[in-house]
Formats: C-alpha cells, sequence, structure tokens
C-alpha cells in the first residue's frame, strides 16, 4: 500500500511540473509580445518550486511579415520536453 502512495504522490508531481511548464512557455510568448522579440533565445526560470529552462525558435513564414514563434520547456536537469507552445506574430 505505501508503494501506491509514493506512486500517487510521483504522478502528482509530474502532473504539477508540467502544468507549470505550460505557464512558463505561456509566460514567454507574452514577454515576446510585449517586449519584442529580442535576442534571448534560451533561459531559466523558477516557478512554483520547480527550476525550468526554457528554449525558443523564430522562424520565416510564407507571409512576409508573419513570423512563427515555438517555445520548448524542460527541466532545468531534464532532457524531456514537458511543454510546448506556437505562436504566429507580426514583425
Amino acid at each position: 500500500r505505501s508503494g501506491s502512495v509514493w506512486l500517487e504522490i510521483r504522478r502528482h508531481r509530474s502532473a504539477s511540473q508540467r502544468q507549470f511548464a505550460d505557464l512558463v512557455a505561456h509566460n514567454v510568448l507574452v514577454d515576446i509580445l510585449r517586449d519584442g522579440y529580442g535576442n534571448t533565445n534560451s533561459g531559466k526560470v523558477s516557478l512554483a518550486g520547480f527550476d525550468y529552462r526554457w528554449q525558443r525558435n523564430v522562424e520565416q513564414t510564407p507571409h512576409p511579415n508573419i513570423r512563427r514563434v515555438d517555445v520548448e520547456v524542460y527541466l532545468s536537469t531534464g532532457k524531456d520536453i514537458l511543454a510546448s507552445r506556437s505562436a504566429f506574430l507580426g514583425k
């Protein structure tokens, strides 16, 4: 029985990590909308007791005034993508 309790704790922690990682991705996109693209393509942030790192990629689209922005979020020590978001933004 105690094993199932620990399993539930791990599941909850994993779900929380993903939920907050999605919020990090959202916030990165909001920062781009507010501040512009800038030169920063990666960063680190702590949220709700978790340490994350994010990467951003900006690509041209067929429309000359629109760019695609992709953001991926990982745990600071992890290799798996916990969250990703994309947006299409004007130049």
